[in-house]
């Protein structure tokens, strides 16, 4: 059993397919606002995007056989794992419990603690960052990168 975090309304016997969440970064990003990254303003967008492209650049040369976060369906282990990411970085989302489709899809564990405290300048330590967040012998706030897709088994809250 695993969680996953969403802002969809799934119901119990829906599939969530992997790569939507690619799709919803772009879709999702308002450019018209600013954020202050590393004394740069930037859109959300362009911080996403320089994100992920980091990340995956790093995926191609540390771990190749790792699916690509643009490929995947995000999944905790636990609910309380599940639960931090959302406080932390999803407040407006809800936790649904779900079963792979398939038991032997790719899969890698990824440390997003690299996105809780993220130092300045950012960008002298953004290579490490993506390093570590695919890497970390000892993740504190793992994450499932599952290349396929999972069944909703129900909304946990």
């Amino acid at each position: 059993m695993y969680f996953h975090v969403s802002d969809k309304d799934w119901q119990a016997g829906d599939v969530i397919h992997p790569g939507n969440y690619g799709r919803s970064i772009i879709e999702n990003s308002q450019p018209s606002i600013i954020v202050n990254v590393a004394g740069l303003q930037i859109s959300p967008l362009v911080r996403n995007l320089m994100w992920e492209s980091a990340l995956e650049a790093s995926r191609i040369a540390w771990v190749p056989g790792a699916p690509s976060r643009a490929s995947v369906v995000f999944l905790s282990e636990t609910l309380a794992l599940a639960r931090r990411f959302r406080d932390k970085f999803k407040d407006d989302h809800k936790i649904f419990r779900v079963a792979p489709v398939d038991d032997n899809a790719n899969r890698h564990q990824g440390d997003f603690a690299i996105f809780e405290d993220i130092p300045e300048p950012l960008f002298a330590q953004l290579a490490e960052r993506c390093r570590l967040y695919l890497v970390n012998p000892d993740p504190q706030l793992p994450e499932i990168l599952w290349e396929g897709a999972v069944q909703v088994e129900g909304d946990v809250e």
